[in-house]
């Protein structure tokens, strides 16, 4: 017997055993409200496939009305659903029945993109407190002056755009606690500096002050830095960061975004020939100051590859100083540290060899005044970008109301397609109520719902008197307040009728926001068909009642207004894209078990779906302008600039979509060395954090990572979490997005399968 012979079957076994209405079109017509326990017979109807809908006590469904076969008007206004055999969206009617036209199919909503970049990274570094070392300047320690026949220091002259002043010739040796120093002709003086108290609302306090016979470096046609105090940005630019070939010509812009708010700086040539600029730049923020710390320091360690000079008190950061003099014979370096709100910059130079002594000498000491100033107040909390109306917080079935007391769910239906569930998913729900329509039609629709980005669908429904009175309720959550209001515009409205019915307009008593509609006569089948609909917040609710031979309006509000009122009830002002940040546990770090000269790129994660062929770089093979166009378009052309620079030697990457709809890209860069490798990832980090938050899992050394904001125009609320991680000479990339959610556990699980990969250098 086949399932529809079946079900007829069982229709007429319920006109035998059952004194409802009649249920099987096929063995009794409609029975009358006088008499609905004998229904008289009726000749049978062509219902097609449609007639499995029909209601019984095993299958308590309303009749089904009949379709059109006319073609589907995608562009049309859609009507409202009619659950259980009404199939929105569609129409087809059937020979000898009336045909009920069904809602029409808007134009899909395109789902919105992933946030502007995929992932992240770096948290700044956090500078811890140390305790004052003895020497070079600080309490405690004491340098012999050298006095010498003194002459006139105006002769000095300043490079425009270069700090340092070229040394002249050494005439005598001065041998003092802290070095050998050769002191110029006609200078007396020393190298000694001490400590200041910072008051950093003033950063000219927080300088210290030049060592004996030291000279202010001259400026050099319109360029008034040298002699300045308090300057700015485009200065400091024009003067501190042309080492930094490409991302060197958008610091202003950098320094802008990062929230600096004050300049100031103290240089000087000192009697041996050394030079050095000081420079304070006091943040907003501490976060701002740790990303500008991070990008100079980054910019740095790529610009001075030779020798690294440790600063006294800083165990965090390092001096690095070039691998040969420059055109004038000095050797120059650099070094960058965060205190607080405030990033210290050292430009210095020496002529003919590196003395490191002065450069930790004069650093340390005013790291040391930096940290003598009040800590600042902790950075405000993250907040959201906007907040929204939400409903069901607590749960989607919480917001369904408690069936009649005397009420029985429906049973065995008769359509394969419907789901007795308290629970559908999108594609169940459209296969339900769009089951005759063409498989275009029914992609079309569930486009919608996923754009929309429904999240959660709830069901559930009952009969009360022997199936006279019948209810089948639908509540359908999205992510976004916004998302539900598209939805429901697009999928859901007053259905149309079809089959010679109108529908008449119904006001639910407290119930102003929503609608509902009755027919104006009862349908095929006997009933009178009710529809109700309203959104609240990200949650839309429709409903449909089922009345035998006349509208019973009291069972109608009494049903209809109980579910509006608990959905209503439940509504609350949420934050949106604010996902918790919460750091995964992760198995220990193994060794390397790539070859250097193998390929090192991590393989697909089980259960996913290689994406890379679609991505935005068909292959694994990458190049330097094709990642950057990809994760920093707002600065593509500086930044690839500085990669080559940087020494970018090669890199290749690997897309895939995660088996819980997570989308990834992971990209491995390899460089020259291993100091080329970290200052990408830092300087990476430096450009993008002063506008996310932060994520840095330190239990993976060696690692940033951030948390991209996440759009409010953004229906599925997408959240980018970037890891970025060094080793040897490798940068690791990994970027993943998910909605409604951050996704740091599959994040930081990648990064670190593919740093145990490699090798140590």
């Amino acid at each position: 017997m086949s399932g529809s012979e079946s079900s007829d079957k069982h229709a007429e076994e319920s006109v035998e055993t059952t004194s409802g209405p009649v249920q099987s079109a096929e063995t009794a017509e409609s029975p009358t409200l006088s008499e609905p326990a004998e229904p008289a017979a009726q000749a049978e109807p062509a219902y097609s496939a449609l007639a499995d809908l029909i209601p019984t006590t095993q299958t308590p469904l309303p009749l089904p009305q009949s379709t059109s076969t006319a073609p589907l008007d995608v562009a049309r206004q859609p009507g409202f659903p009619q659950p259980g055999y009404l199939q929105p969206g569609f129409t087809q009617p059937v020979s000898a029945q009336p045909a009920i036209p069904q809602p029409a199919i808007p134009q899909p909503t395109s789902p919105q993109p992933a946030y502007p970049y995929p992932g992240y990274a770096p948290a700044a570094y956090p500078q811890p407190t140390y305790p004052q070392p003895a020497g070079y300047g600080y309490p405690g320690y004491q340098q012999h002056a050298i006095d010498i026949p003194t002459a006139d220091p105006g002769a000095l002259k300043r490079k425009r755009k270069r700090l340092w002043i070229i040394g002249a010739v050494v005439v005598v040796l001065g041998l003092i606690s802290a070095g050998i120093y050769a002191l110029l002709p006609g200078r007396t003086g020393n190298s000694i500096v001490s400590v200041v108290t910072c008051k950093s609302a003033d950063l000219t306090t927080c300088l210290i002050n030049a060592p004996a016979g030291a000279v202010r470096l001259s400026a050099n046609g319109d360029d008034q830095w040298p002699q300045q105090t308090v300057s700015t940005a485009g200065l400091y630019a024009g003067n501190i960061t042309t080492d930094s070939p490409g991302v060197g010509s958008s610091t202003t812009s950098l320094l802008s975004q990062d929230g600096v708010k004050t300049v100031a700086h103290n240089d000087w040539n000192a009697v041996d020939g050394d030079n050095i600029d000081i420079v304070l730049l006091r943040f907003s923020t501490q976060k701002g100051a740790q990303a500008w710390n991070s990008t100079r320091a980054a910019e740095i360690l790529a610009a001075y590859p030779g020798s690294t000079v440790a600063i006294p008190g800083d165990s965090t950061n390092d001096a690095h100083a070039a691998t040969k003099p420059d055109a004038k014979g000095d050797i120059d370096a650099g070094y960058s540290t965060v205190v607080g709100q405030i990033v210290l910059n050292v430009s210095y130079s020496s002529p003919n060899r590196l003395s490191a002594q002065d450069l930790q000498n004069w650093a340390g000491t005013e790291l040391t005044s930096l940290r003598t100033a009040p800590a600042p107040a902790a950075d405000a909390a993250p907040t959201a970008p906007a907040t929204q109306q939400v409903a069901c917080g607590s749960g989607l079935q919480s917001c369904l109301m408690a069936t009649p007391g005397d009420g029985q769910a429906w049973s065995n239906p008769t359509d394969s397609h419907w789901v007795a569930g308290s629970s559908l998913t999108s594609a169940q729900l459209v296969h339900l109520f769009w089951e005759n329509a063409s498989a275009a039609v029914q992609q079309q629709v569930l486009t919608n719902f996923n754009s929309d980005g429904v999240a959660n669908i709830a069901h559930e429904d009952w009969t009360v008197n022997n199936n006279f009175e019948q209810a089948d309720l639908y509540l359908i959550q999205t992510i976004t307040a916004t998302g539900a209001s598209q939805l429901n515009s697009s999928n859901f409205g007053e259905p149309v009728w079809g089959g010679g019915l109108s529908g008449v307009s119904y006001t639910i008593p407290n119930a102003s926001n929503a609608q509902a509609w009755y027919t104006n006569k009862t349908d095929s089948s006997g009933f009178i068909d009710f529809a109700y609909t309203t959104t609240v917040g990200n949650v839309i609710v429709f409903g449909w009642l089922y009345f035998y031979g006349s509208l019973d309006s009291g069972t109608a509000n009494s049903w209809a207004e109980p579910e509006l009122d608990r959905v209503g009830g439940s509504t609350q002002t949420a934050p949106m894209g604010l996902f918790s940040l919460t750091a995964p546990t992760l198995p220990a770090a193994s060794p390397g078990t790539c070859p250097a000269s193998g390929d090192c790129l991590l393989p697909l994660p089980a259960g996913a779906s290689d994406t890379t062929t679609s991505s935005y770089q068909n292959g694994e093979s990458l190049s330097a302008p094709a990642y950057v166009d990809q994760y920093e378009a707002g600065s593509s052309d500086a930044i690839t600039t500085w990669l080559n620079s940087d020494g970018f030697f090669s890199a290749e990457h690997r897309s895939w979509t995660a088996s819980n709809g997570a989308t990834a890209d992971a990209v491995l860069l390899k460089y020259t060395t291993p100091a080329q490798a970290q200052a990408a990832a830092m300087l990476e980090y430096g450009v993008n954090a002063s506008a996310d938050r932060v994520c840095t899992d330190t239990a993976v050394p060696d690692s940033l990572c951030l948390a991209a904001p996440v759009s409010t125009s953004d229906l599925l609320q997408k959240e980018t979490i970037w890891v970025l991680a060094w080793k040897g000479d490798y940068e690791v990339s990994v970027s993943v997005s998910i909605s409604n959610a951050a996704d740091l556990v599959q994040a930081y699980t990648w990064t670190q399968q593919q740093l145990d990969m490699l090798p140590a250098s």
